[in-house]
């Protein structure tokens, strides 16, 4: 493995451009924490790197479109590296027309049971008409809605209205009415909640 440019720098981790066999990669190294017990935080850093690289096998798996991981090792992750731009630096009117793709993509996520966790523009990377999603730190193996219906509030919160009316259509186009449902009855869960929790908050 050959990291060489840091290209993004986490809370958990940092990223880095690289070649692996002459390739073009990315290295997602975690970081130690200082402030954890260090046979804890050793612990907890190779337990995410495994669980992050059985999501990004398990999404290819399901025809997401994400990175190839390419090797693993005890606290790294190296990836085949993206074409494209991120989606949040997209214009209004070019998020827009992109978003059906990126509703589908979650869609097909959460048929195989992940919740990617962060799922928003700035985890889409945009390559002419495809869509892929990076970065599955924070995801988990679930079909739990909570969790399902937090990936789609947060695209909620980040797309402009238009963009996410187009998002959501095709998110429950490709999941099926059932399901999509189900996920979409515990968001609106989600938002009464937090708007008594602000309510609360303000009395």
């Amino acid at each position: 493995m050959n990291p060489q440019r840091l290209i993004a720098k986490g809370a958990e981790a940092d990223v880095f451009a690289g070649s692996i066999a002459g390739l073009p990669a990315v290295f997602k190294i975690r970081k130690p924490k200082a402030y954890r017990v260090k046979a804890l935080d050793e612990s907890l850093r190779l337990a995410r790197t495994k669980k992050e690289a059985r999501l990004l096998h398990a999404a290819k798996e399901a025809g997401a479109r994400c990175p190839l991981v390419l090797s693993v090792g005890k606290y790294e992750i190296a990836m085949s590296r993206l074409p494209g731009r991120l989606m949040r630096k997209l214009s209004g009117r070019d998020m827009a027309a992109i978003s059906p793709a990126a509703g589908r993509l979650l869609a097909s996520l959460h048929a195989a049971g992940i919740s990617h966790g962060d799922f928003t523009p700035a985890n889409i990377m945009v390559d002419g008409r495809a869509v892929s999603v990076i970065d599955f730190g924070l995801g988990e193996f679930t079909r739990q809605d909570e969790e399902l219906a937090t990936d789609v509030l947060l695209m909620k919160k980040s797309l402009p209205t238009e963009a996410y009316t187009g998002f959501l259509r095709a998110y429950k186009g490709a999941r099926g009415r059932g399901a999509a449902n189900a996920t979409l009855a515990r968001l609106e869960e989600i938002e009464k909640r937090g708007r008594y929790v602000v309510r609360g908050a303000l009395a």
